[in-house]
Order: C-alpha cells, then structure tokens, then sequence
C-alpha cells in the first residue's frame, strides 16, 4: 500500500519505502495506514486486507486518471 502511495503522493521517491511517510503523505492518509496495521485478531486481519484491496483500486484509478490526462 506504501508502494501505490508513494507513486500518487512522491513519484519521485518511490522507491524509499516508509522512510518518512508521515512527512510526504496528507495526514489523514498516514492515520489510515496506521489503522490498517493495527489488529488484535484473525477477523481484524481479514477485514484489513479487504479495505486495503478497496482503497488500493481507488488510488490505482486516480493513478491511471491522471496519467490519461497527460
């Protein structure tokens, strides 16, 4: 997810993984993360990685939109 992000947010850093995330992304997007890593069971981890898939194809659209209008 750091991946994506850092192509929408810092497309010239990308490849510095989470180094300074909380610098280079909007605030509500770092707390998202956070919040997605956080869990206390199996159901937590599952509902997670369903939101992850979700918000992932959001910024894949957003990604390839900008891109076609180059």
């Amino acid at each position: 997810m750091v991946g994506i992000l850092r192509v929408k947010y810092t497309p010239y850093l990308y490849d510095w993984g989470r180094i300074h995330i909380s610098r280079h992304f909007l605030r509500k997007v770092v707390l998202k993360l956070e919040k997605l890593i956080m869990f206390s069971n199996i159901n937590d981890i599952d509902k997670n990685l369903e939101m992850i898939k979700n918000w992932f194809s959001e910024i894949l659209m957003e990604i390839e939109e900008k891109w076609y209008d180059l």
